[in-house]
Parts: C-alpha cells; sequence; structure tokens
C-alpha cells in the first residue's frame, strides 16, 4: 500500500509542473514541450490535495526564500490559513453529534464562512456574547488525522 502512496504522490507532484521550476523542461518520465502555466498555484493545490503532512511542508518551504523563488513562497504563505475550508454542513453534523441538543445554541450564532481555515484545523466566530466578548470556535477535522497516518 505504500508504494501506491509514493506514485501518487509522485505523479500528483509531477502533475503541477513544479520540477520545471528548478530544471527547466524537466518532467520525470515524460518531456513536455511547452512549460505549464501557473505552476506555483498548480503545486499549492497540489500539496493541499495530498494532506496535511504535504500542507505542512508546503509552510515550511514558504519560510525558505533562499530555496525556491518569491513567487511560490508567496503561494505557499496562503497554507498557513487560507486552506480549502471544512465544509458547514459536516460541522453541523459533527457539532449535533458531539452537544446534542446544546448545538442548536451553538449553531444559530455561528459564521459560516470561517475567519481562517489550516491544514487541521479552521476557526470561526460566535456571533454570542459571551462575558463581554465573542468567543471563537476551533474546529478540527478528524479526517485529517486518518490522512496524517496515511503519509508516514
Amino acid at each position: 500500500m505504500k508504494i501506491l502512496r509514493l506514485l501518487e504522490i509522485f505523479f500528483t507532484l509531477r502533475s503541477s509542473g513544479i520540477f520545471h521550476l528548478f530544471v527547466d523542461g524537466f518532467n520525470p518520465f515524460l518531456k513536455q514541450f511547452a512549460r505549464p502555466k501557473d505552476i506555483e498555484n498548480k503545486f499549492k493545490k497540489s500539496l493541499e490535495n495530498l494532506g496535511p503532512v504535504f500542507i505542512k511542508l508546503g509552510q515550511l518551504l514558504s519560510t525558505r526564500t533562499d530555496l525556491i523563488s518569491q513567487e511560490l513562497a508567496s503561494n505557499l504563505k496562503e497554507l498557513t490559513d487560507s486552506c480549502e475550508p471544512i465544509d458547514f454542513s459536516y460541522i453541523k453534523e459533527e457539532l449535533k453529534r458531539n452537544l446534542g441538543q446544546r448545538a442548536d445554541t451553538l449553531l444559530k450564532n455561528i459564521d459560516a464562512v470561517p475567519l481562517a481555515s489550516a491544514s487541521l484545523a479552521q476557526v470561526a466566530l460566535n456571533w454570542c456574547f459571551y462575558q463581554g466578548a465573542i468567543p471563537i470556535v476551533g474546529l478540527r477535522n478528524k479526517n485529517q488525522v486518518l490522512d496524517i497516518s496515511k503519509s508516514l
């Protein structure tokens, strides 16, 4: 099973065109005649699709402008708080399953659009005032834990 994951990783990264940024015209197993467009964004999306371990790798790479271009680094910086958010219907189901009736109070005030969404969790505003403050709800996607174990 691990060899299949390695092949998935390799072909996903190769299809992003990232190898062209390091050696122009290089693409293992297949010679391409034209340089792919928007390589930086495709690479970021590839890391997101590969899961949280690769998102963390992208976050680390975004700080290393001595290794990668400034344009690639700025695209990868989006992985720190602008990942694909967890679907709000999934959040509703999980809150109802875990909190029961108390979830209704929380759900009527929670903002469906997250403040930030990263590799393992996202943060949403809860518009009910609690002792003069606006509580923030942190939501973790438990499926990401499975993705991490699959990648290690």
